[in-house]
């Protein structure tokens, strides 16, 4: 579980988030979705404390992660960022183990770990495993991503424009895989977008933030059907008309 009670992020006199409410249960997909500058990412890196709040709390399960051990909080907490993030000049199987390298554990576990999660992310250990992130297509290493954030089985995931920056093709690729995912491990995950088409698929609910303020947080056939301001009927048939 994920709560936002009141969480609010100032900069000097500009406000990025304005007293954000907010409950993502055990299990379910929320995707945190607006326009330029509404808050979203901010709203996703206060759950890592990659931001701090000015005031507020987030909960994570039953821990103020306000109050929380840092590094306890972020090793308790998958991250995955547009275009994977991975280090170069280290393989697949080295990024994928990292942290767990880091908690100490023995070079066999680490290795048989990695294995075990690329075939999770559909990437066959035997021909991927000792590859570098070079060699990868934009799909593949967003897969060895996903795989690394899942070392340590945590419950919550967060994911910030994940398949923003691949190709339609491999999109919908991955979007397939996600949802598979989602089908068998039942992750917490809070993931932004900026693609309502794509919060429609891949989130069991949608929230819209514009200009720091929570505007709806529904299902799909909540915004399409009962939007709950004009910004929020705008907003749905702009991005729909794209498409």
């Amino acid at each position: 579980m994920i709560e936002f009670r009141q969480a609010r992020k100032e900069y000097g006199d500009v406000v990025a988030l304005e007293g954000l409410d907010l409950r993502v249960e055990s299990g379910e997909t929320v995707c945190l979705i607006g326009t330029s500058g509404s808050g979203k990412t901010t709203a996703l890196k206060m759950v890592n404390r990659l931001i701090e709040p000015t005031s507020g709390s987030i909960f994570v399960g039953d821990v103020d992660a306000t109050k929380a051990d840092l590094t306890e909080l972020r090793r308790s907490i998958g991250y995955v960022i547009q275009r994977g993030g991975l280090f170069p000049h280290m393989t697949v199987a080295g990024n994928i183990g990292l942290l767990c390298k880091l908690e100490g554990w023995e070079k066999r576990r680490i290795r048989e770990r990695a294995r075990e999660l690329l075939e999770l992310v559909d990437l066959p250990p035997d021909e991927f495993a000792d590859r570098m992130p070079s060699e990868l297509s934009g799909g593949q290493q967003q897969r060895v991503s996903i795989a690394r954030a899942l070392a340590f089985d945590p419950e919550i995931m967060l994911m910030d424009e994940p398949f923003g920056a691949l190709d339609p093709i491999t999109k919908t690729e991955l979007h397939k895989e996600f949802i598979d995912l989602k089908d068998k491990l039942h992750k917490t995950t809070l993931l932004v977008t900026h693609d309502l088409a794509e919060a429609f698929k891949l989130g069991d609910r949608i929230a819209l933030l514009h200009k720091g303020k929570l505007i709806q947080t529904g299902t799909e056939e909540d915004f399409l059907e009962r939007p709950a301001t004009e910004f929020v009927e705008h907003f749905v048939g702009s991005q729909l008309s794209e498409l």
